[in-house]
């Protein structure tokens, strides 16, 4: 396993811990787990074992390009060599150690440091030109060599024939194999009139490996095509070569993992994952707990078989409590003309049922008598299920964040009172709103329409005929007078009972219809709050199991995911 996929390990250990930690691990170890996984994740992310790797060859061979073809940007520049062209300069990330004090006298000080992470496992070196008439630069090549972890040997076109080059290749010591021969600048044959550049890149391979291995003693080598320069610059160069590029960098990655795995520090960053993670998993005892889980559904099950029952009827006499009341408050509030007020109060007079003002604590009474085996219902699911996630997990933080039984009625109670309190206002507001003022004008019509009927009989039709065809003055005055003549006859006074009497009984038929209505208003709004209490209640069961059963699937899911964390590990 590289350092990469170490930190990947770690991190997804943390992820887990975050999640699943607080269900599955007792919360007092918990905190203690996440600092050590925390302490593991940094030292697995300070820099690993780099691959040092020298890039050696001729004068214009292309060495600078290459190494900014591997960084995707330009860290190599001429004046890196400057003035001490006879030394190596090491390009390396900032983060990583140089670790080269065997060899301060052979390299420029400072380093190239750079940012590029796609190399930041690599510290790269740029060896002094070997074809240079300075023979100090031979030397440092040849001392540097050995203790490097690759050699990259560039050539190019106009160059791979140098005799120099073999020669060098020849009195070098380290094993051939790690070895590896870049032929830079490829593109160039293209220039060069060759139209089958693939037939052309065979015949000079097949050049330059003869010429090692006769040569320079180098049994088959290992050669990349390239130009570093195309791909540097994001040219769109030949396929054949961009792909021999990307075989190029996978090569130096893949030796690169290869040093890693093998490292010391990365062998030992693994054995404290394994330890943590066995230590992690004595206390999850994820068999232990799936074997549970299964138990729990299977219970689940079992229960809920048994507990199918018709649901129970809802409590009228409750429900009527409760139109009563919301009757009383309706009566109050109703603004009819005073004559049917006053018929409709005499009406409503010992009526049973409770005072306006304790419609809370009526409701309460039917809460209580309606949701009574929900409740229970309730109360049972959420008993039930926790004393199985407790037993299960204990001292574990599975059932945190789960609302009880009692909270969620309380709940349902309060939108139900929240709903019944709505239709009331909704009622109060129609009945003493607009409309209103139109039923007042409506009942006044309707008790006054006898009162015309009266004088027209009292004052004789005859009278009003002639005074309609001849009206005057002195005419409306004779019928004014036959009227109070009238009025106070006989007939008059037995006219003004019966008008009396039908207005009383009109008025109380008023009363009556308006009662009929505010009594069907006053059910309907009581109805509805109880329906709604019933279907809360039913949520609030629902929503009960549905906590409980997605804390089981979180379970579920973590016991899932502990196992593939530790798959590799051997734990």
């Amino acid at each position: 396993m590289t350092r990469s996929a170490l930190v990947e390990s770690v991190m997804n250990l943390l992820e887990f811990l975050r999640i699943h930690g607080g269900l599955l691990l007792p919360i007092r170890k918990l905190d203690a787990y996440r600092e050590k996984t925390q302490a593991l994740l940094e030292k697995a992310r300070q820099p690993g074992e780099l691959l040092y790797v020298a890039i050696m060859g001729g004068t214009g061979v292309g060495k600078s390009t290459l190494i900014n073809a591997l960084a995707g940007s330009e860290i190599s520049r001429p004046s890196d060599k400057r003035p001490f062209t006879d030394r190596a300069v090491v390009y390396r990330h900032k983060e990583a150690p140089r670790e080269l004090e065997g060899m301060s006298h052979l390299v420029r000080d400072p380093d190239a440091v750079h940012d590029r992470d796609v190399v930041k496992d690599l510290a790269l070196l740029d060896l002094p030109d070997f074809d240079s008439t300075e023979q100090n630069n031979r030397r440092t090549v040849l001392q540097i060599i050995p203790d490097m972890d690759c050699i990259i040997w560039v050539t190019s076109p106009e160059k791979y024939a140098d005799a120099a080059f073999y020669e060098l290749v020849k009195q070098t010591s380290i094993h051939r194999d790690n070895f590896t021969f870049v032929f830079n600048k490829a593109d160039e044959l293209l220039g060069a009139g060759n139209s089958d550049l693939q037939g052309k890149l065979k015949e000079l391979m097949g050049d330059l490996a003869f010429r090692l291995k006769d040569e320079a003693g180098v049994d088959q080598p290992r050669i990349f095509c390239i130009s570093a320069s195309n791909e540097f610059q994001g040219v769109d160069s030949e396929p054949l070569l961009k792909k021999e590029f990307q075989r190029f960098r996978d090569f130096l990655m893949k030796r690169r993992d290869a040093k890693e795995i093998s490292s010391v520090k990365t062998v030992n960053l693994i054995e404290e994952m394994q330890r943590l993670l066995a230590e992690i998993g004595a206390s999850i005892q994820p068999d232990e707990k799936a074997a549970l889980l299964r138990r729990i559904e299977e219970s689940q099950a079992k229960s809920k078989e048994q507990e199918k029952s018709p649901s129970p009827p809802r409590s009228q006499e409750q429900e009527k409590a409760l139109s009563d009341t919301l009757y009383t408050i309706l009566i109050n509030q109703d603004a009819s003309i005073w004559p049917v007020a006053l018929a409709l109060r005499a009406l409503n007079l010992g009526r049973p049922g409770a005072a306006a003002g304790q419609l809370e604590s009526v409701f309460q009474k039917t809460a209580d008598a309606v949701g009574k085996d929900k409740r229970l219902e309730l109360e049972k699911t959420a008993a039930r299920m926790d004393a199985e996630l407790l037993l299960g997990f204990q001292d574990s933080g599975i059932s945190q964040g789960l609302e009880g039984s009692h909270l969620l009625v309380t709940e349902a109670a309060e939108q139900a009172f929240n709903m019944l309190l709505q239709g009331v206002d909704y009622r109060r507001k129609y009945l003493t709103g607009q409309f209103s003022r139109w039923r007042r004008l409506w009942q006044k019509f309707v008790l006054f329409l006898p009162v015309p009927i009266l004088i027209a009989k009292l004052t004789g039709y005859p009278r009003i005929e002639w005074w309609m065809d001849h009206p005057s003055l002195a005419g409306a005055l004779k019928l004014v007078l036959a009227l109070l003549t009238s009025l106070f006859s006989a007939d008059g006074l037995a006219g003004l009972v019966a008008l009396l009497i039908f207005e009383v009984l009109l008025t109380f038929y008023m009363a009556a219809r308006r009662r009929k209505k505010l009594q069907r208003q006053a059910a309907n709004i009581a109805h509805a709050a109880v329906s709604y209490l019933q279907e809360s209640l039913d949520s609030a069961i629902r929503k009960v199991e549905a906590q409980r059963r997605e804390r089981l699937e979180l379970v579920r899911g973590g016991i899932d995911r502990w196992k593939s964390l530790t798959e590799g590990f051997g734990v």
